[in-house]
């Protein structure tokens, strides 16, 4: 049997062009760690493109990766349109790849011959913005989510998810992909450093003008924590520019707020290492990467007990139910009342779980699997 080879499709990634980082921050973080391995006995290339080459290309290339990178920006439109189904057809006939792999999620509408097809398909949040926000997308680009995540599951040789809870919810959909459905968690700890309950101040939020992660929600219990209180909140708002990102907002005469826009990944980690709290109140999640990326600094979370979330930090002291004042703020003052000790348990217990090396070591077991299955068409 010859070498295996696989290739990651990237093209249609721009973090400048996407309303949430989740996908984009996932497909990093897979490539940077499959290229910290051993050779692991497989050949890789990654098709990126110009707008994100700086973060998905390797800062040291091991010789089993190739790196073949396309100038400009296919993250939206028309171009991302030709760019997933005609080089994401074209490329894999091209350079002769036994299987490969759509991180975003959308495959080609035609299949790129005999080549195994992996999608990882995270979340079915364009079904619940047909739902639940019809007018926050155009019809015609939910109508187009929402057929390419049923054209995966009808099509793609295996599915990867990154939850039990987001593979469920996928199957609903299309029974018939349960027997090639993977549950492989989009995210890991690592472990670092953060500071002592005593040093940190203010509450870290994660914001977004997507309705589904319920930024001014999230502001607005708050708000009402710290009027009850008689006291201002301290909070730090990353993603977001101003109150104006939200639209229609009230005064929140409780709160200190500072927006920073977007930060770099070191701010980030600084935001998350001496902040009190991560607030991470999401309605929907196919994963939840930053409740992972909270307790890798030791900072616990106040979320949401819905979608993934609920299944990631299950048992774990911060979950709001989701239905009024009165119980967020039970929720939060759980929270604040962790010690470091408490905190760094929970951290230990989550790294056991969600590891690295196990989620790489499954993903490239998967390639090899499927594989094998490419190879016996030849």
């Amino acid at each position: 049997m010859s070498m295996i080879k696989i290739g990651i499709y990237c093209l249609d990634q721009d973090a400048s062009s996407t309303s949430t980082l989740g996908v984009y921050n996932y497909t990093r973080r897979i490539i940077s760690a499959m290229a910290r391995r051993e050779n692991p006995g497989v050949q890789v290339v990654l098709w990126l493109a110009e707008a994100n080459e700086k973060d998905f290309r390797p800062k040291i290339l091991p010789e089993w990766m190739k790196v073949k990178c396309f100038k400009g920006s296919f993250g939206t439109g028309i171009k991302r349109i030709w760019a997933d189904h005609f080089l994401g057809c074209v490329l894999p006939l091209f350079d002769k790849v036994d299987v490969v792999h759509y991180p975003k999620g959308w495959m080609p509408l035609c299949s790129p011959g005999n080549a195994r097809i992996i999608v990882s398909l995270h979340d079915t949040i364009p079904l619940y913005y047909r739902e639940n926000y019809p007018g926050y997308m155009s019809s015609l680009k939910t109508a187009y989510f929402n057929w390419n995540i049923l054209h995966s599951l009808r099509k793609a040789d295996s599915l990867i998810s990154g939850t039990n809870t987001s593979a469920r919810e996928l199957i609903a959909l299309n029974k018939e992909a349960a027997s090639r459905m993977v549950v492989i968690p989009s995210g890991w700890i690592e472990l670092q450093d953060g500071l002592s309950n005593e040093e940190r101040d203010g509450l870290l939020v994660v914001g977004s003008r997507a309705p589904h992660k319920a930024t001014a929600e999230t502001l607005q219990l708050l708000n009402n924590y710290a009027a009850g209180k008689g006291s201002q909140l301290k909070i730090t708002v990353t993603g977001l520019s101003g109150w104006s990102d939200l639209g229609d907002v009230g005064t929140y005469s409780a709160l200190k707020v500072d927006f920073s826009g977007k930060v770099s990944d070191e701010r980030f980690c600084e935001l998350m290492r001496s902040c009190r709290a991560l607030i991470h109140l999401s309605r929907i999640e196919g994963f939840g990467l930053p409740v992972l990326e909270a307790y890798s600094h030791n900072t616990p979370v106040c979320y949401r007990k819905a979608s993934s979330l609920a299944e990631i930090l299950e048992g774990i002291p911060g979950g709001w139910d989701g239905k009024d004042n009165t119980t967020f703020s039970s929720a939060l003052n759980e929270v604040l009342a962790m010690t470091s000790g408490e905190v760094n348990e929970i951290k230990m217990r989550l790294a056991e779980r969600y590891n690295e090396t196990r989620i790489v070591d499954s993903l490239f077991a998967l390639y090899k699997d499927c594989s094998t299955e490419a190879q016996a068409r030849t």
